[in-house]
């Protein structure tokens, strides 16, 4: 649909259509094509393992720097949200697992004291979110979602830096694994 039939429906001008087509863009949700417009961004094994190596470098160094500044109120904050997302996996509210795993992180992650490098592995984060969405999520993959984040919380806990960023990459690198295996068996 071209952008003035959708400014029309919109009621708006072309110049909101445009940035917001520009801002999904850069999300990595459409690709602008000069002359036909935007199309939906075609989900990418490749693209995908991309996006994921990237993150792996970037959260494992997040939480490499979040993890000697973290104080006892953000230890009991983690522990919280890990508490919560075994009552959920208990509950078999395999949702509300996911959206607290994905607070765990961010809460985390907002802990890092270079702000620079929280902003970038935020976008990291967005542009992977509808990787994510593919992922088969099941009683069995929230256990190892949750065995994992055990053992990065006893890294957190102990404060030992290195074993957290390494966790962290590993957990990374664990979700990679399920989108690249669920988007090549599509």
């Amino acid at each position: 649909m071209p952008e003035v039939e959708i400014a029309e429906i919109l009621g708006c001008s072309r110049s909101p259509i445009r940035e917001a087509f520009r801002i999904l863009a850069q999300e990595g949700l459409v690709e602008i094509q000069p002359g036909k417009g935007a199309a939906v961004a075609p989900m990418d094994p490749s693209m995908a393992a991309e996006f994921y190596d990237t993150r792996a470098l970037l959260e494992a160094h997040a939480t490499r720097l979040a993890t000697p500044a973290l104080t006892d109120e953000d230890i009991g904050n983690l522990r919280s949200l890990l508490d919560g997302l075994k009552a959920a996996r208990q509950d078999g509210d395999l949702n509300r697992c996911r959206v607290l795993n994905d607070e765990f992180h961010r809460v985390l992650y907002s802990l890092c004291p270079n702000k620079t490098l929280t902003e970038i592995v935020t976008l990291c984060w967005r542009r992977t979110l509808r990787y994510g969405q593919v992922r088969q999520r099941s009683p069995e993959s929230i256990d190892g979602t949750i065995s994992r984040k055990e053992r990065l919380f006893g890294f957190l806990e102990r404060r030992d830096a290195d074993g957290a960023a390494g966790m962290m990459e590993q957990i990374v690198l664990s979700g990679k694994k399920d989108v690249v295996n669920t988007l090549t068996r599509e």
